[in-house]
């Protein structure tokens, strides 16, 4: 009985090297071209892998597409889960000043995920049904629920949970037009005292207190 070949270092997570790769390419492509002037071919170019590799991991543009939102959201949920970690029993308000600090450490990260959610809000689609059935409309209950008891326990404006949303969403993703604010500002949104300049900006805006 012959010996087994040992296994290549990173020969598993080839794959998942490949996976990922691609979802870097997609996000970038989707974003800069929308969703109906994006195509597998271009995606493929700028991910240096052949066609035929992207069609058998994702199936069609939509499946990649839909991978791409996937992956974007998951990242949200880390970035969230790793600031609510660190803590025990939170207020309310507690909890709202950390998923504010969550989405604008996200934005800066992938700011071009919030690209391709604008390129969607546009117009009622197949796309938008599912991306608010899947997450959006989860997150959106959740982050208004926890504004409602925010106001309860006193401290934020008095304004209805979704506005509120509302203002944290757009104030937290400037680094999704980042070239125009810089232009206009002189200031660069993805540095680390841009990013938490805005934290506190927007700390501002919904808490009272």
């Amino acid at each position: 009985m012959g010996v087994a070949e040992p296994e290549k270092p990173g020969r598993r997570r080839q794959p998942e090297v490949v996976r990922e790769r691609v979802l870097g390419a997609a996000l970038s492509v989707f974003a800069a071209r929308g969703f109906e002037g994006a195509t597998l071919q271009q995606v493929a170019n700028r991910a240096g892998v052949s066609l035929p590799l992207i069609v058998y991991h994702f199936k069609s543009k939509e499946g990649l597409w839909q991978s791409v939102i996937e992956d974007g959201v998951r990242r949200f949920e880390q970035q969230l889960q790793s600031v609510l970690a660190s803590d025990g029993d939170l207020s309310a308000g507690e909890q709202l000043r950390k998923v504010i600090e969550a989405t604008v450490r996200v934005s800066v990260q992938i700011p071009e995920f919030h690209r391709i959610l604008s390129n969607e809000a546009f117009s009622m689609s197949d796309r938008l049904r599912w991306m608010c059935e899947r997450f959006a409309r989860r997150h959106f209950n959740t982050i208004t629920g926890l504004i409602a008891r925010a106001q309860d326990e006193g401290g934020v404006i008095d304004l209805e949970p979704d506005r509120v949303s509302r203002i944290i969403v757009d104030m937290a993703t400037i680094s999704s037009s980042a070239a125009e604010y810089e232009h206009l500002t002189g200031r660069d949104p993805f540095s680390t005292a841009e990013v938490e300049a805005t934290i506190n900006a927007i700390n501002k805006v919904v808490f009272s207190d």
